[in-house]
């Protein structure tokens, strides 16, 4: 059955040296779209033309359609891959092979900058979290295999990437027990959920006063409790009870 060419929208963003994830997916969900999706990724194969000329007829109308769409949605540098192709599985994947090897490079390079991005004392928390959630989308957006982020690890990467101060608030909901499921419903809290709460945490930390936040940050780095004469300028007793006036001289 021959597919209906122009059905639908048959464009995304151009193909270029640098957004082959994205590409990749906007490009499978339009070509699932208007149903040509199997003859990219080589899935229907073409019957003989002999016994089923009609069939074989429509599999090059289709095949030519998706072959079309990729052309068309590529930038001029990128077409010189698909440049002596024929069919569109053939044209896909040599754009695979282009841009796999590439992308293997740029995850790698994003779970490092995922895993080694830590928040300093101080720091704005909402946008160290941001941060995180774009390296985190992008590498679940890859959805390669070899590169596997579970929710469960998003959250205790963003746990282990707080200043000290923020452990013991978020501790209960990264608890986990080796081979005991959890129950408690801190723990098996999504980490979406998680990242409101600790924003919300944050937002009620930054309306206390002033004073109150820099004696937590105070204590949280270990430094001994100011002393009564300390706090009120005064000098210690001893040293009241051994001054004498000018005039006493």
């Amino acid at each position: 059955m021959k597919v209906e060419a122009g059905s639908g929208v048959t464009q995304v963003n151009k193909l270029n040296d640098t957004n082959w994830v994205n590409w990749r997916e906007d490009m499978i969900r339009m070509l699932t779209f208007l149903k040509v999706k199997d003859y990219l990724l080589g899935k229907i194969l073409r019957p003989d033309p002999d016994e089923d000329p009609e069939g074989a007829e429509a599999w090059d109308h289709n095949d030519s359609y998706a072959l079309h769409l990729i052309s068309l949605n590529l930038s001029e540098s990128q077409k010189i891959h698909i440049s002596w192709k024929i069919t569109s599985n053939s044209a896909w994947n040599a754009l695979l092979d282009i841009h796999e090897a590439q992308d293997h490079d740029t995850i790698t390079s994003w779970m490092k900058s995922l895993f080694q991005t830590v928040a300093e004392e101080g720091s704005d928390i909402p946008k160290h979290i941001n941060k995180l959630l774009g390296w985190y989308k992008r590498i679940i957006l890859a959805n390669d295999p070899e590169f596997p982020v579970t929710d469960s690890m998003f959250k205790s990467i963003i746990t282990n990437s707080l200043p000290t101060l923020w452990h013991t608030f978020t501790t209960p909901y990264v608890r986990r027990r080796t081979g005991i499921p959890e129950i408690d419903w801190e723990s098996r809290m999504p980490a979406s959920k998680l990242i409101g709460i600790i924003k919300e945490e944050y937002d009620r930390q930054q309306s206390k006063s002033p004073a109150i936040v820099n004696a937590l940050k105070f204590k949280s780095k270990g430094f001994a409790k100011p002393t009564l004469q300390q706090r009120i300028g005064k000098p210690p007793l001893q040293q009241r009870m051994n001054f004498k006036p000018k005039w006493c001289n």
